[in-house]
Parts: structure tokens; sequence; C-alpha cells
């Protein structure tokens, strides 16, 4: 059996080299069988493996003038690339540079593998449409993952932030006449421990001549 070498998810056609034939004499075919296990696609997995010629018939030579000896070969399948892009999953604004991506790859359809990542973000936290996303610490597991070899760990995508809500509710007052209420509010929706520096205070309250606020009474 001639020896070959494949990348993973190509059929190795297997071959022979007869030795002995005498007056111009031809084998028809030859049957091989190999010892390689397959994967979830049904393709020789990745390694080193025998390949085994058996029964020699056809042609125009006759078996039984022959002590026919089989010489076995080897199969060696290396690794296929294997590209895993990202796809960036939108988020609402919440001040932080963590993004979330789903991975999609190009592996051949029945392996089962598993691809991940260890990391991904936005280049900065700013609200905006389109923004990139730089994934980091890209993996693969699972029975056929060692079949691949990746082509990067890393990808790059975009994804948009879209603002956050924020309530700004002026507090409740209450004063005696002639004392100046000192407005103040609360905030919710902040993001990441962000403040606001201050907040400007309107009101319909009539005033006296003396710049008191009237009674609403």
């Amino acid at each position: 059996a001639d020896d070959k070498g494949v990348v993973y998810g190509t059929a190795p056609i297997f071959s022979y080299t007869a030795s002995g034939l005498v007056k111009g004499e031809t084998i028809g075919s030859v049957s091989f069988a190999t010892d390689a296990t397959v994967s979830g696609s049904g393709n020789y997995d990745v390694g080193g493996w025998t390949i085994t010629p058996s029964s020699a018939s056809g042609g125009t030579f006759k078996a039984s003038n022959y002590t026919i000896t089989y010489t076995t070969g080897s199969l060696a399948v290396s690794q296929k690339s294997l590209t895993v892009s990202a796809t960036g999953v939108n988020k609402s604004y919440d001040g932080l540079l963590t993004a979330t991506v789903t991975l999609n790859d190009d592996r051949i359809a029945g392996d089962v593998l598993t691809a991940s990542y260890t990391g991904a973000s936005f280049a900065d936290a700013d609200v905006g449409a389109g923004k990139a996303v730089s994934v980091s610490g890209i993996s693969i597991s699972g029975a056929d993952s060692g079949n691949y070899s990746l082509t990067s760990t890393t990808a790059s995508t975009t994804a948009d932030i879209t603002k956050a809500a924020l309530t700004v509710d002026a507090d409740d007052k209450g004063v005696v006449y002639g004392t100046a209420p000192i407005f103040s509010y609360t905030a919710t929706g902040l993001q990441n421990g962000e403040t606001i520096g201050s907040v400007s205070f309107e009101t319909d309250a009539t005033l006296r001549v003396s710049g008191k606020y009237d009674d609403s009474s």
C-alpha cells in the first residue's frame, strides 16, 4: 500500500505498487482497510494510521500463480484550519467596555466541537452605532476539536451601545414662608458609579415683593 498524507476532511485515494508480476501482467483491483477512527462527520481523524491492502484480483494476472505478500502503508491525516468569526451583541449603556458576542466557524458539518472566548470589549464605553468590538482568547473543545487548528485566537466585530434610561426626580420640599427651599434631586439609572454634578431647578411658585415664595394654600 502506498503511503498517503491528507488534510482532515479530504478523503485519501488509496493506491498500491505491485512488484513481481511477469510478462506484463496486471492487477485489476486491490482492497484497502485502515485502522483510522472517524469523526462526527465521517472523516478520518487526525493522526498516523495504517493502510492494509488485501484481495488483489482482476486484471491479467492469475492469483494462483503467485505467493502474494501484502505490505502495509501509512496514512497521515493533518489538522484542517478552522476560522472562528464573531458577531457582536448590542447592549444598553452601562459605562463598561465589556461586550458579548456569538461565535461562528467553518467546521465540517456533523463535527462535534464548541468554540468559546475569554474576553470581548468595546473600544470605548460611550453610546454609538457599529462600535468596534475586539474578541480574545478564542479556543475550541469537544470530540472533534483535535482535527482542527485555529487560524487565529482573536476576532473583530461591531455592535451598538444604546442609551440607558436615566430618571432625575426633584425631591419634594416643605418650608415656612420666608425660608428659601434648598432644591435637591434623586437620580435613578446612573451606571457604573457615575454621578451628576448639578441639576437646574425651576418652580411655578409666585413671589411676594419681598422675593419670598407665596403660600401655595
